[in-house]
C-alpha cells in the first residue's frame, strides 16, 4: 500500500489544480526557499484529518484556503484529494483505490469523503487507525520536530513508540472508559443511597399498605354488595321493561288492526256509495227511458186516433159529417186542453213538492254533517285527552323520579353537613391529642436516630475491631504455620538421613537413651553462629549424654573422626589479651561437663573480630587457631573459607529462636483468637442493638409520618373547616332548593294531571252515533222523498209537454176539420188516397202501441228493482257506517292502552335513569357494563352455584361490611399504590445495582487484561525499538553508543523514554551539548528505529537532513535506502544527494504568490544527464 496521487486545487499557495504522482520509493520535492514545498506536507496533514491551526503552520483554519496573488484573486475553498493505492490488500476494503477528500469553505466548516462518500471525521481517524498511520500522524514530520523530539518530554517519545505499535487509541479508549467508569461508580453510590432511603420509605408505607389493603378488601366486599342490589333492581325493572314492552307491542298491534279494519271499512263504505251512486244514475236512466215510452205511446195513440177519425171523416160524406167531425175535433181540443191544464195543476203541485222535498234533504243533509262533525270533534276531544294525559303522565312519573333523586340528594347533603360538623366539633381536641403523639413520637425518633447514629458507629468500630482482630488473628496464624514450616525445615536439615542404615539405628537407639546433640546444648552470642560452627565441625553434631558423657564410640567416632587425635596445646595468655580477641567460653554457654569437653576439643582456638585481624595475630601467634567473625579459620599454613549452607550450630540456634519465636507465635495466636471472638460477639451484640433500634426506628419513622399526615390532614381541615361548612351549607341548600323545585314541579304535574282528568269530555259518542243514524235514516227517507218527487216532477213534465203537443194536434186536427170541412170537395178527391195512408198509419200506430206496451212494462220492472238495489245499498251502507263507528271505538281504545303504556314507559325509563346514576355514582361503571359482567359472572358460575342469594341477606352483608370499613377509619388509598410502586423501585434499582457492579467488574476485568496486552505489547515493541536504535546510532554514530532507558525504572509500564547517547570520543551526558547535526542524527535514529521496527505504508519528511553535513547525510540515506524497500518515502529536501537517490522528482516553483509543480522521474533524469554527457564527450 502507498499514496499513488494527490490532487491540490485552492489549498495555501496551490491557487490551480495540481496533481502529484507518487511513485512507491523515495519521492523528493525540491524548489527554492518560499516555493511552497512544506504546504505539500501541510496538505497531507489536512487531508489525513489535522485539526490544530498551528499544525499546518497557521493562525486559523482559514489560512488554508488561497488567499490571492498579484495575479489571481482569493477563492472561495481549498480541496485536497489524496489517492491511496491497496492493490496488495493491506486494507479490508474491496477497492484497489481509496480516495480521501477534504474540502474547506470560506464561510468555515469542512466536509470529508471517502470514495466520494460523505464521512466523519472518526470515519477517517480509524480508517487511519485501520492502515497503521495512526491519529497523530506520527508518520508525517515536519521542520523543527526533531529538536521537539529530542528536547521533548519523555512522555512524548514513549506516545510516539505507542502510537508506531497501535496502542494509543487503546489507551485513549482505555482513559474514557476509566472515566465513565468512575462515573458510573459516583452514580452507583447515589444508586445505594437511593435504594436506603426506599428501603426507609418502604417500612414507614408498609403498615399504611395493610391498612390500604385490607379496606380495599372491605370496600370491594362493599362494592360487591352493591353492584349484586343493583344487579337485582336493575333486573327486575328490567322484567318490568320488558313487561312493557309486551304490552305496548301487543297495544300497538290491536291499534294497526283497529286502523286496518276501520281503513278496510272506510273503503267499503266508498265501494257502497259508488255503488250506490251507480244504481241510482241506472235508475234515473230507466225512468228517463220509460218517460220518453209513455210519451211514445201517447204520440202514437195520437196518430191512431187522427187516423181513425180521418178514416170516419173519409167514410161521412156528407156535410153533417163534417159538422159532426167539426164538434167531435173541438170537444177532443177542449178536452185536451183541460186534461193539459189539470196537468199543468198537478206539475205545480208537484213542483212545490220537490222544492219542499229538496229542503228537507238539505236540512238532513246538514243534520248528517252536523252529526259526523260533532262525532268527530269529540273523537278528536278523545284522542287530544289521552295524549295529553299520556304526557302529563310521563312528566309526573319524571317529576316524581327528580323528586325522589332530590330527596337522596338533600338527605345526602344533609347527613355530610351534619357529619362534617360532628367531626368539627371534635377536631380540636383530636388535632391537641394528635399534636402531642406527634411531638411525642419526634422525640422518640430523635432519640432513635442518635442511639441508631450510636449503633452504627458502635458496629462500625465493632466491625473494624473484628476486622482488625482477623487479620491479626490470620497474620498470626500466618506466622505460626511460617514457623511451623521453618522449624521443620531446620529439624529436617538435621537429621541424619545421610548416614549408613546402620549408623542411622545407633542413633536411634542413642536418642532413645537420651542422647542429644552437642550444638542443641549450646547458648551462642548473637552473630557468632556460623563461627562457632566453623571452630566445632562435625563436633557440633556429635551426640552426647545427659550426664556429659559420650554415648557408644560408634556413634561419637561418626562426628568426631579427630577425637582420638587431640592436641595438647597451652593456651597463649597473651593472644586473649589481644583486643578483639574472645576465649570460646566468652561466646558459648554449655553444661560444665560439656564446656570441659569442648575446651579440650577445641585446644588453643580463640575468635576475632574480622579477618584482617586474624592475617595479623596468625603472623604473631603461629601455634594459634582463629576464627573470624566472618567464619574463616585461620591458622599459620592453612585458611578454611565457610561453605553455602549452615552448620549444625546455626540451624540449632537458629531452631532454638523460631522454637522461642514460635512459641511466641502461638501465644499471640491464641490471644487474637480471643480478641478475634470477643471482636465479633461485640460485633454481634453492636449489629444486634443497631437492627434493634432500627426496627423501632422502622416502626417510629411511619406511625411520625403517618401521625404527621394526621396531624396535617387534622390542621389542614380544622383550617379549611369553615369554607368546608359554608361549602357543605351551599350544597345541601342547592339541594333543599332543588327538592323544593322539584317538589312544586311534581305537584305542578299532579295538579296538571288531576286539571286533565277534571276536563275529560264527556263520553256522547253512542248518542251522537245514534243521532247520526237517525239523522242519515231521515237523510236516505229525505232522498228518497226528493227523488220521488223528482221523478213525479218530471214525469208531470213530461205529460205536461204531450198534453200540450196533444192539444196542439187536438188543434191542429180541429183545423184539418174545419179545413176539411172547407174543401170537402178537395179532400173527397183524394180521398181513396188519404185512406190508404190513414189505414197505414193506423196500423203502425197500433203495431207501435203494442210492442210500447211490453216495453212499458220491462222498464217498469226495471226501474222497479233499480229502486229495490238503491234501497239495499243505502241499508248497506247504513251498517257499514255502524261497523265504522265500532272500529273508530277500538282505535280510540288501543290510543288510550297506548297512553297509559307509554306513561308506564316513562315512569320505568325515570326509574331506569335513577339506576344508571345510582350505578355510576356507587360504581362509577355503566349501567349496561355492570349487567354485562354480572350477565357473564352468572353464565361461570351456572354449574357451581345453587341459588341466587337473597336481597335481604345482600342488605345484611352490605350493613356488615359498611360497619367494618366505618370501624377501620380514614386511610389513604393509595398507600398500597405508593408501597407496590416503591417496592417495584426498590426491586428494580437493586437488580440494576446488581447489573452496574457486574457490569464494572466485567469492565475492569477487560480493562485489565487489556491493560497486559498494553504493557505486553509495548514491551515488545519497545524492546524491538532498543534493538534497532542502538543500530541505527552505531551506524549514524561509528563508534558511538546510544540506548533507551525508562525514565523511571521503577514503573516501566507508565514512565517516559529518555534518549542516553554518547558520539564517539565525546563524554557528554547531556543531549542539549550536542551540536545541531548530532542533535538531528539522535532525533532521526529514534524515528528511524520506530519506523523500521513498525513501518507505516509511507512517511513524509519535511527538510529533516537539512543540518547535516555531506558525510551525515550520506549515513542518514544509507539507513533511508533500507526504509524505502518497506516503505514508501516523501521528502522535502535542498541536498543533490538526496535528489539523485530519488525515484520521482517535484519541482516546485512560485510566481506571483501562485505555486506551480513539475514533476520528472528519476530514471529519466539519469538517463537525460547521461546522454548530455555522452553527447558533450563526443
Amino acid at each position: 500500500m502507498h499514496l499513488k496521487s494527490l490532487s491540490v486545487r485552492g489549498f495555501k499557495s496551490f491557487a490551480s489544480v495540481t496533481m502529484f504522482e507518487f511513485e512507491p520509493g523515495l519521492n523528493a520535492i525540491v524548489g527554492p526557499n518560499g516555493s511552497g514545498k512544506s504546504n505539500v506536507v501541510d496538505a497531507l496533514a489536512w487531508v489525513l484529518g489535522a485539526q490544530g491551526a498551528s499544525a499546518l503552520r497557521g493562525g486559523s483554519m482559514k489560512d488554508v484556503i488561497f488567499a490571492g496573488g498579484s495575479g489571481r484573486t482569493a477563492l472561495g475553498r481549498a480541496r485536497v484529494e489524496l489517492v491511496i493505492d491497496n492493490t496488495d490488500g493491506s486494507l479490508a476494503l474491496p477497492y484497489t483505490e481509496i480516495s480521501l477528500a477534504r474540502t474547506m469553505f470560506s464561510a468555515g466548516g469542512s466536509d470529508y469523503e471517502i470514495n466520494g462518500k460523505p464521512a466523519r471525521l472518526s470515519d477517517v481517524q480509524d480508517f487511519l487507525s485501520d492502515a497503521g498511520l495512526g491519529r497523530e500522524l506520527h508518520s508525517l514530520v515536519g521542520q523543527g520536530q526533531l529538536d521537539k523530539i529530542l528536547h521533548g518530554l519523555a512522555a512524548d517519545r514513549r506516545e510516539l513508540i505507542e502510537e508506531a505499535a497501535g496502542l494509543v487509541k487503546y489507551r485513549k479508549r482505555q482513559s474514557r472508559t476509566a472515566t465513565r467508569l468512575e462515573a458510573m461508580k459516583g452514580n452507583l453510590d447515589r444508586l445505594e443511597d437511593v435504594a436506603s432511603e426506599l428501603r426507609q420509605q418502604l417500612e414507614g408505607r408498609r403498615e399504611q399498605a395493610e391498612a390500604a389493603r385490607s379496606a380495599s378488601a372491605v370496600a370491594a366486599r362493599v362494592r360487591s354488595a352493591k353492584k349484586e342490589l343493583l344487579v337485582l333492581d336493575a333486573q327486575q325493572l328490567e322484567r318490568k321493561r320488558e313487561e312493557g314492552t309486551v304490552a305496548s307491542e301487543r297495544t300497538g298491534v290491536l291499534q294497526k288492526e283497529a286502523h286496518l279494519k276501520r281503513e278496510s271499512l272506510t273503503q267499503r263504505l266508498e265501494t257502497l256509495a259508488v255503488r250506490e251512486k251507480a244504481k241510482t244514475a241506472e235508475r234515473d236512466s230507466v225512468r228517463e227511458l220509460l218517460t220518453r215510452a209513455e210519451s211514445v205511446q201517447h204520440r202514437a195513440q195520437t196518430v191512431e186516433l187522427i187516423a181513425s177519425e180521418r178514416l170516419k171523416a173519409e167514410k161521412s160524406s156528407s156535410a153533417a159529417d163534417d159538422g159532426e167531425r167539426v164538434e167531435k175535433a173541438q170537444a177532443a181540443w177542449m178536452s185536451e186542453k183541460r186534461e193539459a191544464q189539470r196537468i199543468e195543476q198537478a206539475l205545480n203541485n208537484a213542483q212545490k213538492a220537490v222544492e219542499v222535498a229538496r229542503d228537507n234533504a238539505e236540512d238532513a243533509e246538514h243534520t248528517v254533517t252536523e252529526a259526523i262533525e260533532n262525532l268527530e270533534h269529540i273523537e278528536r276531544s278523545q284522542i287530544i285527552y289521552r295524549e295529553e294525559a299520556a304526557r302529563l303522565t310521563g312528566e309526573l312519573a319524571l317529576a316524581r323520579a327528580a323528586h325522589d333523586r332530590a330527596e337522596v340528594e338533600c338527605a345526602s347533603r344533609r347527613g355530610e353537613l351534619k357529619d362534617f360538623t360532628d367531626n368539627a366539633a371534635g377536631s380540636e381536641k383530636e388535632i391537641a391529642a394528635a399534636r402531642h403523639a406527634v411531638t411525642e413520637l419526634k422525640q422518640r425518633v430523635e432519640a432513635g436516630v442518635k442511639a441508631e447514629a450510636s449503633a452504627r458507629t458502635k458496629r462500625v468500630g465493632a466491625a473494624l475491631a473484628e476486622q482488625n482482630s482477623l487479620q491479626q488473628s490470620h497474620q498470626a496464624e500466618v506466622e505460626v504455620e511460617s514457623l511451623l514450616a521453618r522449624r521443620e525445615t531446620l529439624k529436617a536439615a538435621m537429621s541424619y538421613d545421610f548416614a549408613q542404615p546402620a549408623m542411622r539405628d545407633a542413633i536411634a537407639v542413642a536418642r532413645s537413651d537420651g542422647a542429644e546433640e552437642v550444638a542443641s546444648l549450646l547458648t551462642v552470642k548473637k552473630g557468632w553462629e556460623k563461627a562457632v560452627g566453623i571452630a566445632l565441625g562435625q563436633l557440633a553434631s556429635a551426640l552426647i549424654g545427659k550426664d556429659g558423657k559420650e554415648p557408644e564410640q560408634a556413634v561419637s567416632a561418626l562426628f568426631n573422626p579427630h577425637h582420638n587425635a587431640e592436641t595438647k596445646l597451652d593456651a597463649q595468655a597473651e593472644l586473649y589479651a589481644e583486643p578483639g580477641v574472645y576465649r570460646f567460653t566468652d561466646l558459648v554457654e554449655a553444661p560444665e561437663p560439656l564446656q570441659q569437653l569442648l575446651l579440650i576439643s577445641l585446644g588453643n582456638l580463640a575468635f576475632c573480630d574480622n579477618d584482617a585481624q586474624a592475617r595479623r595475630l596468625i603472623n604473631r601467634y603461629p601455634q594459634a587457631r582463629l576464627v573470624s567473625q566472618e567464619a574463616t579459620a585461620r591458622t599459620s599454613s592453612s585458611v578454611f573459607y565457610p561453605a553455602d549452607g549452615a552448620g549444625a550450630v546455626e540451624l540449632h540456634s537458629q531452631l532454638a529462636a523460631v522454637t522461642k519465636e514460635l512459641r511466641e507465635a502461638q501465644i499471640a495466636y491464641r490471644t487474637a483468637q480471643q480478641s478475634s471472638a470477643d471482636a465479633q460477639s461485640a460485633h454481634s451484640e453492636a449489629t444486634a442493638e443497631e437492627q434493634s433500634i432500627a426496627r423501632t426506628l422502622g416502626a417510629d419513622r411511619p406511625a411520625l409520618a403517618k401521625a404527621s399526615t394526621e396531624l396535617a390532614a387534622l390542621q389542614a381541615r380544622a383550617e379549611t373547616t369553615g369554607a368546608e361548612t359554608s361549602r357543605l351549607s351551599e350544597r345541601a341548600q342547592r339541594a333543599v332548593n332543588l327538592l323544593e323545585e322539584t317538589d312544586t314541579k311534581l305537584q305542578a304535574a299532579i295538579d296538571a294531571l288531576d286539571a286533565c282528568f277534571a276536563q275529560k269530555p264527556l263520553d256522547q259518542r253512542e248518542k251522537l252515533t245514534r243521532v247520526l243514524m237517525q239523522a242519515r235514516a231521515d237523510a236516505t227517507e229525505t232522498s228518497r222523498r226528493l227523488i220521488l218527487a223528482q221523478s213525479e216532477h218530471a214525469h208531470l213534465v213530461e205529460l205536461q209537454e204531450s198534453a200540450e203537443a196533444r192539444v196542439a194536434q187536438a188543434k191542429t186536427a180541429l183545423e184539418a176539420v174545419q179545413r176539411a170541412q172547407e174543401h170537402a170537395q178537395k179532400r173527397e178527391e183524394e180521398g181513396h188516397l188519404k185512406r190508404a195512408r190513414a189505414v197505414k198509419a193506423q196500423k203502425s200506430a197500433k203495431a207501435l202501441l203494442a210492442a210500447l206496451a211490453d216495453s212499458l212494462g220491462e222498464l217498469d220492472q226495471q226501474h222497479e228493482a233499480c229502486q229495490q238495489a238503491v234501497l239495499r245499498l243505502r241499508e248497506e251502507i247504513a251498517g257499514v257506517r255502524q261497523e265504522l263507528d265500532g272500529a273508530q271505538k277500538s282505535v280510540t281504545a288501543a290510543l288510550t292502552l297506548k297512553a297509559e303504556a307509554a306513561a308506564t314507559h316513562a315512569r320505568l325509563e325515570a326509574r331506569w335513569e335513577a339506576l344508571e346514576s345510582r350505578a355510576f355514582d356507587e360504581l362509577g361503571q355503566g349501567l349496561k357494563d355492570v349487567l354485562a359482567a354480572a350477565h357473564q359472572g352468572t353464565s361461570d358460575e351456572a354449574d357451581s352455584t345453587e341459588g341466587s342469594v337473597s336481597r335481604e341477606q345482600l342488605e345484611q352483608d352490605l350493613a356488615t361490611a359498611e360497619k367494618e370499613l366505618k370501624r377501620l377509619g380514614v386511610v389513604n388509598p393509595l398507600a398500597l399504590e405508593e408501597f407496590e410502586a416503591l417496592k417495584q423501585r426498590h426491586d428494580y434499582l437493586q437488580e440494576q445495582i446488581r447489573d452496574l457492579k457486574n457490569s464494572r467488574s466485567d469492565l475492569l476485568a477487560v480493562m485489565k487484561d487489556i491493560s497486559k496486552h498494553i504493557e505486553k505489547s509495548f514491551e515488545q515493541t519497545f524492546t524491538q525499538v532498543q534493538k534497532q536504535f542502538e543500530q541505527i546510532f552505531a551506524e549514524l554514530f561509528p563508534g558511538g553508543v546510544g540506548q533507551l532507558v525508562f525514565a523511571d525504572p521503577t514503573d516501566p509500564q507508565n514512565s517516559g523514554v529518555d534518549l542516553q547517547v554518547r558520539p564517539a570520543g565525546k563524554k557528554v551526558s547531556r543531549l542539549s551539548l550536542l551540536s545541531g547535526g548530532e542533535r538531528s542524527l539522535a532525533s532521526l535514529a529514534l524515528l528511524l528505529a520506530i519506523f523500521m521496527t513498525k513501518p507505516a505504508p509511507f512517511y513524509v519528511l519535511d527538510e529533516v537532513e537539512a543540518a547535516l553535513d555531506d558525510r551525515n547525510l550520506g549515513r542518514l540515506l544509507g539507513v533511508l535506502e533500507r526504509l524505502r524497500e518497506i516503505s514508501q518515502l516523501i521528502m522535502v529536501t535542498h541536498h543533490q544527494r538526496t535528489m539523485s537517490s530519488a525515484d520521482t522528482l517535484y519541482g516546485i516553483s512560485m510566481r506571483e504568490g501562485v505555486s506551480t509543480v513539475i514533476s520528472q522521474r528519476g530514471a529519466d533524469v539519469t538517463a537525460a544527464v547521461t546522454e548530455g554527457a555522452d553527447k558533450n564527450d563526443g
